[in-house]
């Protein structure tokens, strides 16, 4: 049964990231459906209530088997297209008038708002800089240094994340309208330990 939250999220990330980014690499999309998720929790939501839960693979990324079905249901519909060659998505012209349509139910809209903000960090920073600042979680450093797979974040990963939230809210505030600035401001935040520990 198709995942109705990662199958908008999917075409969600891809629309906003094609326009930014010209193409979207898989991996991309679940590093901005994770980053759309902490978001909904900054945002004081509880993280069972994102309707899909990641993973990590074994370079240590975040993964999600229902974005990845998703992905594979919106090339087969041919909402998406999938370069042969290297991989990258693209949205199609049926795709946009999909994803139209999608953002006019349920709960979509409230997701755009943290799908929005966590993609449009990509205008501020690097994507490499974004990758290594996600990479930088605690959860993410533990399945790397076990060369193992686990749920993420786990209930030690989700106390750091909340931590860093409080400390961020009192500055930039939780109700903020754009949620781009917190993601930029904790993606500087985690990529500024990433440099600290590279000396």
């Amino acid at each position: 049964m198709r995942n109705s939250e990662s199958y908008y999220d999917a075409l969600a990330i891809c629309a906003h990231l094609d326009q930014i980014l010209d193409s979207v690499a898989p991996s991309e999309v679940y590093i901005f459906a994770y980053l759309s998720c902490l978001l909904s929790v900054y945002r004081k939501q509880p993280v069972t209530d994102w309707g899909y839960r990641f993973g990590t693979i074994e370079d240590g990324y975040p993964y999600s088997a229902d974005l990845a079905q998703s992905i594979e249901d919106l090339v087969r519909a041919g909402y998406l297209q999938q370069n042969i060659e290297d991989g990258y998505l693209h949205v199609t012209p049926s795709g946009e008038k999909e994803l139209e349509w999608l953002q006019n139910l349920g709960n979509n809209a409230k997701r755009e708002e943290y799908i929005t903000g966590a993609c449009y960090s990509a205008l501020s920073l690097p994507l490499g800089v974004i990758r290594d600042a996600i990479d930088e979680s605690r959860d993410l450093h533990a399945a790397r240094a076990l060369s193992s797979t686990r749920h993420i974040p786990s209930s030690s990963g989700m106390q750091d994340i909340h931590d860093q939230f409080d400390i961020l809210s009192r500055s930039v505030g939780v109700d903020i309208e754009d949620l781009m600035i917190p993601a930029v401001v904790w993606l500087q935040f985690m990529s500024s330990i990433d440099k600290q520990q590279q000396k």
